[in-house]
């Protein structure tokens, strides 16, 4: 079954609605540049708060091993999700540190992307897709992979249904005025299962 994840969890509330829907993870921002962003004394706040099931994605864009290793090592996050230009080496060192479950994330839309994809040495892939996708891309990726980009209640099932991703991955698309709605992630929910 595919997994689901509800990024840019932000508040205790936000977590008590993830609980209450099983998801499979929430995903933390901590690049301050993002409208959704928490530090690192909200992020163990709301870690708190998570039930153990739900597993809590650290989503860093560029940002130095040493941090990622210091908030995995407090237990705040189970996943590292890697946004940015972080090369191979990158990832080889960090695999050195961390030994948790990493995402690297890219825009998918040529083969060579399909290529890099393929090529790294993160666990799963997350492939972010724009208004011109395309789909027939998703096919030829090996890893598994967290599809994302523009998902929302009313297209993700199909999405699930044609392509049966690892997992869908989806912040905007269950927010309203800005901020999580309980009845878009629950919808979004049943839509995926």
């Amino acid at each position: 079954m595919t997994k689901i994840k509800i990024c840019g969890v932000s508040s205790v509330r936000d977590v008590m609605c993830a609980n209450e829907l099983l998801l499979d993870y929430v995903g933390f921002i901590f690049y301050d540049k993002s409208r959704r962003y928490v530090d690192d004394a909200k992020a163990a706040l709301l870690k708190a708060y998570l039930k153990p099931s739900v597993k809590a994605v650290g989503v860093f864009v560029d940002d130095s091993i040493d941090r990622i290793a210091k908030l995995v090592d407090d237990n705040i996050i189970d996943v590292v999700q890697l946004h940015g230009s972080q090369p191979k080496a990158f990832v080889e060192d960090l695999r050195y540190v961390v030994h948790v479950p990493m995402i690297q994330a890219y825009r998918v839309e040529s083969e060579r992307d399909v290529n890099r994809v393929n090529a790294t040495l993160a666990d799963y892939a997350l492939v972010d897709h724009g208004q011109d996708f395309d789909f027939s891309l998703l096919g030829k990726i090996e890893k598994p992979y967290f599809l994302a980009g523009g998902l929302n209640p009313g297209n993700v099932g199909g999405l699930v249904e044609a392509y049966r991703p690892y997992a869908v991955d989806t912040s905007a698309g269950v927010e309203s005025f800005g901020r999580k709605d309980y009845r878009k992630m629950q919808r979004f929910a049943m839509a995926v299962r």
